[in-house]
């Protein structure tokens, strides 16, 4: 279930761009929150997730919400139920409203990995040839996209939840000898010396400079 402030602070954001509580999670046959408020390790500033099921909408724009829209077919398909975000939301969501029956048929498909697998590839071939254009602010970015990126095809090739960002970031903070298994994980990646030169560069920044001490803003 959601704490009340969750509840209340989807009210006052939806209050805040001209909508209601009720215009929204009332015609919505389920209403799930998931991401770093649902597990209250967020910041302030941070976006609250949503997922809407059969919504009015097909968009809805709120400031201070990241909001996805699914109807009850697309729940019961394959792609949903393998994806990457339907077992993030399986395992960490929190429902405002109906039961999330679709979350016990969700398994983490091989799809999921090597879709994540293809974007840290891409990633990682492109970089070499601007880098040195780029500020350090910008690096500092890079690094942490890539570290934790790696982490988390680790986890979907091992078939687990990717939890949010920041439960990442404190599972490394804590055991920063994990670095060892994501450079085993980059070795497996088809990129060229260059680019995974530059993951094990990322790797090891993350051991020096992890996201809550360094002064660039990480992402969520």
């Amino acid at each position: 279930m959601v704490d009340v402030h969750i509840k209340n602070r989807l009210r006052d954001l939806l209050s805040d761009s001209g909508m209601t509580y009720e215009d929204v999670v009332g015609a919505s046959t389920e209403v799930v929150i998931f991401g770093s408020r649902a597990v209250d390790m967020h910041r302030p500033d941070s976006d609250l997730d949503v997922l809407l099921v059969d919504a009015k909408t097909d968009r809805l724009r709120v400031a201070g919400v990241d909001c996805v829209i699914l109807r009850s077919e697309e729940l019961a398909s394959s792609l949903w139920l393998g994806s990457e975000l339907a077992s993030h939301i399986a395992e960490y969501g929190k429902w405002i409203k109906g039961f999330g029956s679709w979350r016990h048929q969700v398994r983490i498909s091989d799809r999921a990995a090597m879709r994540k697998q293809a974007r840290i590839v891409g990633l990682l071939m492109r970089a070499p040839k601007w880098w040195s254009k780029l500020h350090p602010v910008f690096h500092t970015k890079y690094k942490l996209t890539i570290r934790r990126e790696l982490q988390r095809l680790d986890l979907l090739r091992r078939k687990i939840p990717v939890p949010p960002t920041y439960t990442l970031d404190s599972d490394w903070d804590q055991h920063r000898s994990g670095s060892d298994s994501l450079l085993e994980v980059a070795a497996t990646l088809p990129v060229n010396s260059p680019a995974f030169h530059l993951a094990k560069i990322c790797i090891d920044s993350s051991n020096r400079c992890l996201p809550a001490r360094c002064s660039s803003n990480p992402t969520d």
